[in-house]
């Protein structure tokens, strides 16, 4: 019989989750994203924009998790990007997330992310050795992810920050099963405030 979370199924006046394609833009071309492949026009959202969006959710359902963040990098967007994540955080959106393939992400800019509130920051790595995540994130430099990672967990404990949640995602494909172990053992070594995500095969980072 299977074990289901039927809360997933009740009713919702809000969405539980709001991705907020607020750039469209990204650095890299991974082999399972189609961002490289779209034809639409590329470019960033209007700040007046995000704010609208930003003063409903928190007037509406300030508990939906908001994403700034979709089909593009948000890194893109630095320096700018922490001003709009404290925007939401100011106006009382209670969880805001971002997800980030963290290559452009320097050393002097850790302490912005930290102290703009954001809740929580996923990371895809989708490898251990150099060359399959080269493969995997194709234009992406692996030495300068896992750099930005211990930084950014030693700027919270510097700063004394619970945030952000610090998530490394590991979606499981064919290219990178065998890398699988490896990859856990490799960040559990490091004692850093971090959580490792294994998604299946099925998922999509």
């Amino acid at each position: 019989m299977l074990d289901l979370d039927l809360s997933l199924f009740e009713p919702r006046d809000c969405p539980a989750d709001l991705l907020v394609e607020t750039v469209s833009e990204c650095n890299l071309a991974c082999i399972m994203c189609p961002q490289s492949r779209l034809s639409r026009p590329r470019g960033r959202m209007a700040y007046d924009l995000w704010t609208r969006i930003v003063d409903e959710v928190a007037e509406v359902s300030p508990g939906t998790r908001l994403w700034p963040a979709y089909m593009g990098e948000p890194l893109t967007m630095a320096p700018e990007i922490f001003r709009w994540i404290r925007y939401a955080k100011h106006q009382g959106v209670e969880h805001v997330a971002m997800a980030s393939n963290l290559n452009l992400m320097r050393p002097d800019q850790a302490d912005s992310l930290v102290l703009s509130g954001l809740d929580e920051i996923v990371v895809g790595l989708d490898a251990h050795s150099v060359d399959r995540y080269c493969d995997i994130r194709v234009g992406g430099n692996l030495e300068r992810v896992r750099r930005a990672v211990m930084y950014l967990a030693h700027t919270k404990q510097r700063l004394a920050s619970a945030t952000p949640r610090l998530v490394l995602r590991f979606v499981v494909m064919d290219e990178n099963e065998a890398e699988q172990e490896s990859f856990v053992n490799f960040w559990r070594g490091t004692d850093l405030d971090l959580t490792l995500e294994i998604a299946p095969r099925t998922s999509w980072a």
